[in-house]
């Protein structure tokens, strides 16, 4: 189904302190979001402004005609549509003055355009909440895709993005791609690697690539074809273009060839992560706080602003610098928190306790595998022994794409599980562990609690002293975890990581 959605009018009631204040509207469904433009009422307008605020009136802006379209995969039965009121003021961030959830199941498919006015909660007092009025309409949609080779530039078409084989041509809501690098063109790559881990998703290479020019750069390769490679593609590019761009992965463009998108991100001359470990070991105490200061920060992020869960926080999915900045990436899991979310997807390795169970799981899930990240920075290696386990490597694939799941596979995941679940106390942790001091040890024990409502969130995370001690620092992050001898052939990693899919 298409769901199309357009804001109309917003009554707000103003302070005199707000006269200068910008108004704009945010929809979000799923995993995609649409802003309307910014709405500023004109200074010379404020005598009347302030005349209708104490007269205890609203103040009812028109919107522009800006219809969004969001394609849904699925029913609308649980779908909620959320919308919020930002402010934004010249030279600073937006920030929330509203937010309010519609339950889609209430709109009949098929049926004409029905309109709602949304009162929206904050946790800012005002005599008055404010309101939205919008437009929605259900509509049937056939295909969740488009893919043509029959028109004059061959093109994909999927949640709002167009990409050629020239690159992304669309985008589902306002954003400006940096495009290839002077002088360099997608063509132009010479691939000189892959990652070995990476063969065990369905539809998806990831390989490594150099210019003639020494720049260094990571392709995604989704199969359109297949429908979970496809879901992947759509959750990487809305996670790139959500998160905080300082802190992720330099996503360049897309390409359409034959019947495969290929992403490429800039490698920025750095080393991820899990080869430096795999490299050199254990890392000290100050490389291992700038790291996380870094993933913090953009989990941080993506959680308060975005609503993003991440999903998949993994030594393999970090990016390190030679000047010591860390980048994130790996978003092919991650998902919009909006209501409930129940994500079983990816490498169980690093999953949290709720997740293992298919559980609800909330912005917690995302704590407990930063955890799961200080605990191998501070060992060199995970906190896991999974010979136990014959090597849980096994993937499950997709019910609706492979009928035969192996048995196998089932039984490693089911042992895996109930060591993590099971077993009493909190999850795995530094006790005991010979030169890592009691601040590394409180950090990692906030991270996991088996209990999530008991999980620290990342600005508390951002505020410990583990943390705090090194805040000043980057530059030996770089210097540590560069230094070794960045691999360019074909890379195998710890059996541990590779997939499991529902």
């Amino acid at each position: 189904m298409t769901l199309k959605a357009r804001a109309e009018a917003i009554n707000f009631v103003r302070d005199e302190s707000e006269e200068d204040l910008g108004l704009q509207v945010s929809m979000s469904l799923d995993s995609m979001t649409s802003l309307t433009k910014v709405h500023r009422k004109a200074s010379k307008e404020h005598h009347d402004l302030k005349k209708d605020h104490d007269s205890g009136e609203d103040e009812t802006i028109e919107l522009t005609d800006e219809p969004f379209l969001f394609h849904m995969n699925g029913s609308s039965v649980g779908a909620m549509l959320m919308v919020k009121l930002l402010g934004v003021r010249r030279g600073a961030d937006t920030f929330d003055l509203g937010s309010a959830l519609f339950d889609l199941s209430t709109i009949a498919v098929g049926a004409p355009a029905v309109q709602i006015s949304c009162e929206l909660e904050s946790a800012i007092s005002r005599e008055k909440k404010p309101s939205i009025r919008i437009e929605l309409k259900l509509c049937p949609r056939r295909k969740a895709f488009t893919f043509s080779y029959l028109r004059e530039e061959p093109l994909f078409h999927c949640s709002g993005y167009t990409i050629t084989a020239n690159g992304i041509r669309q985008f589902p809501y306002p954003y400006k791609k940096s495009g290839m690098p002077a002088g360099v063109s997608f063509a132009n790559l010479q691939v000189v690697g892959k990652l070995a881990w990476a063969e065990e998703i369905e539809g998806l290479e990831v390989q490594r690539a150099v210019d003639g020019n020494g720049g260094s750069y990571t392709i995604q390769k989704f199969s359109i074809m297949t429908t979970s490679a496809r879901n992947y593609l759509v959750n990487s590019l809305h996670g790139l273009l959500d998160a905080l761009p300082e802190t992720t992965v330099r996503f360049f463009d897309a390409f359409l060839v034959g019947a495969t998108v290929c992403l490429v991100l800039d490698e920025m001359g750095g080393v991820y992560l899990r080869d430096a470990i795999q490299d050199a070991g254990a890392c000290p105490e100050m490389v291992a706080s700038i790291v996380l200061r870094q993933v913090l920060t953009g989990i941080q992020y993506l959680h308060e602003h975005k609503s993003r869960l991440h999903l998949d926080i993994d030594a393999r999915n970090i990016l390190c610098l030679k000047n010591g900045e860390c980048r994130l990436g790996g978003f092919c899991y991650s998902t919009k928190h909006i209501g409930r979310t129940s994500n079983f997807a990816g490498p169980f390795y690093h999953m949290s306790p709720e997740r293992l169970l298919g559980l609800e799981c909330s912005f917690a899930a995302d704590v407990w595998s930063i955890g799961i990240l200080a605990i191998e920075l501070a060992l060199g290696k995970g906190p896991y022994d999974m010979s136990q386990f014959k090597g849980p490597n096994a993937a499950s694939r997709p019910r609706r794409e492979e009928k035969e799941i192996s048995t196998h596979a089932h039984t490693q995941v089911f042992e895996f599980r109930k060591m993590v679940v099971d077993v009493e106390g909190h999850g795995p942790s530094l006790k005991g562990v010979k030169g890592v001091t009691d601040a590394f040890r409180s950090f990692v024990a906030m991270c996991l609690h088996k209990n999530m409502s008991r999980r620290a969130s990342p600005s508390d995370l951002l505020a410990h002293p583990f943390i705090q001690r090194y805040e000043s620092f980057l530059l030996p992050a770089g210097s540590w975890l560069c230094k070794q001898k960045k691999p360019m052939v074909e890379i195998s990693f710890n059996v541990e990581h590779r997939e499991i899919r529902k």
